[in-house]
């Protein structure tokens, strides 16, 4: 998989470097194979608790010690298989419009609104998470969205002062539901291979 999103940067032919974090050496052999970059993360931020804000913060250190800051950088997650070249080129261009974000997150709809959720009560009984807007037309829904867990893109000196995702600052690349597959799960993969 590691293969996908390593190819599809170098094709957007926007980035300087291409910058794989990893504690797996087979994984590093990899990244080094299909032509990026490898650091190796330390083993405290290689956990299942630690958050990739802190593998982006060691790269930028790494870099930093080679005199070598961006003004901005994009993490895209190994899992993200279905992105385009294009993806990458639109979202780096609202970080850079007019707007002047802090970070660019790739976003997509929801495919059933949240208004639409039912959770369980004491009773076991499905009751309305949102009973007014619930019961309104779908029609006149707001369009919402949500990370899909695929790319972010930077400002360095916002995420040195806020190392997160959610900035004051904050606008969304929407990508269509099925470009952004975040492969967590045995399914989600096999549904990869079947539409790869």
């Amino acid at each position: 998989m590691l293969s996908y999103p390593i190819a599809v940067a170098k094709q957007s032919n926007i980035f300087d470097r291409i910058i794989v974090s990893t504690d797996d050496k087979e994984i590093a052999s990899i990244a080094k194979e299909h032509g990026a970059e490898v650091v190796m993360r330390p083993e405290e931020m290689a956990t299942d608790e630690a958050h990739e804000s802190e593998a982006y913060g060691h790269v930028l250190d790494v870099l930093a010690d080679e005199n070598y800051v961006p003004d901005a950088f994009c993490g895209i997650y190994p899992t993200a298989v279905f992105i385009l070249p294009e993806d990458l080129q639109g979202a780096a261009k609202l970080l850079n419009s007019e707007q002047n974000p802090d970070v660019v997150m790739s976003v997509s709809e929801f495919p059933i609104h949240p208004y639409k959720a039912l959770q369980k009560n004491d009773a076991g009984y499905l009751t309305m998470v949102y009973p007014k807007e619930c019961k309104q037309r779908s029609q006149f829904y707001p369009h919402y969205v949500a990370s899909n867990g695929t790319f972010y893109w930077f400002r360095t000196t916002s995420f040195r002062e806020n190392p997160g995702y959610y900035t004051d600052k904050l606008v969304g690349y929407e990508l269509p539901n099925e470009r952004a597959i975040d492969i967590d799960t045995k399914k989600d993969y096999e549904w990869a291979c079947l539409n790869i």
